[in-house]
């Protein structure tokens, strides 16, 4: 399993892994706008200094995940916070080193921009227990909860 950026010539496979995405989170209750997600994933490759998007590839060429960020300065301090935006490793990939790798090569990107804090959230609802347990094994702290209502505008 190799880690690798993604360019825009990735862009089919990443908007189909986004729609996977998608459609096991709790956002499946929207309609998945192919357009929006094809301009945010056009905006984070052609900017390499503060976006990155992550492919976990297999030796057969196949993609297995995707974790997708930012760089950002705090608006409360000067201090740099480099963000996921995008995390996902397929069903049929969970329990392989895709995860593991993708968070290695994140942090790895986070260091490069002298990041003073990575940080990697979980707002989709998919197997939170399991995402916990690998993120403190990864060395993470939890430093809060999400919590959403849906307003049944949807």
């Amino acid at each position: 399993m190799k880690i690798r950026f993604a360019t825009l010539n990735d862009m089919e496979t990443v908007l189909e892994i986004s729609r996977a995405l998608f459609m096991e989170s709790r956002f499946n209750r929207y309609t998945f706008d192919a357009s929006k997600t094809i301009e945010a994933i056009d905006m984070m490759t052609r900017n390499p200094g503060s976006s990155c998007i992550l492919l976990a590839e297999r030796s057969s060429g196949e993609i297995a995940g995707l974790l997708a960020g930012y760089a950002t300065e705090y608006f409360f301090c000067e201090g740099v916070v480099v963000q996921d935006r995008w995390f996902y490793v397929l069903p049929e990939h969970r329990g392989s080193a895709a995860a593991v790798k993708l968070l290695l090569a994140f942090r790895q990107w986070a260091e490069v921009r002298k990041a003073d804090e990575l940080c990697i959230n979980m707002s989709v609802g998919i197997d939170m227990k399991r995402f916990n347990k690998l993120m403190t094994h990864m060395g993470f702290q939890c430093s809060g909860s999400n919590f959403s209502l849906p307003m049944g505008n949807k």
